[in-house]
């Protein structure tokens, strides 16, 4: 689910950028370079944002060689679900 937030808001981001270069470009209408390309500048601020949400992604992923281990009840208490090592044999 963060993933399709993360892809939509670096376009809703790239829109707003859009939409602000070509509110400017209405204001000064002298036809500056930034101006003229205002579709690839708000297209490259998208593809910035959505690489950056990939990577945040990316680093608060788990590790592949891990096994969640569910909530247990222990001598009456719950102890909290955690991810454990494959080779660390669970706690029952």
């Amino acid at each position: 689910m963060r993933k399709y937030l993360i892809i939509a808001l670096a376009i809703l981001v790239g829109y707003l950028v859009l939409l602000g270069l070509s509110w400017l470009g209405g204001k000064t209408a002298r036809g500056e370079i930034v101006l003229r390309y205002r579709h690839i500048i708000a297209a490259f601020v998208a593809v910035i944002v959505m690489v950056c949400g990939l990577l945040m992604l990316e680093i608060g992923a788990g590790e592949t060689d891990t096994r969640y281990q569910p909530p247990q009840n222990q001598n009456g208490v719950i102890v909290p679900g955690q991810f454990v090592p494959k080779t660390q044999t669970p706690n029952t």
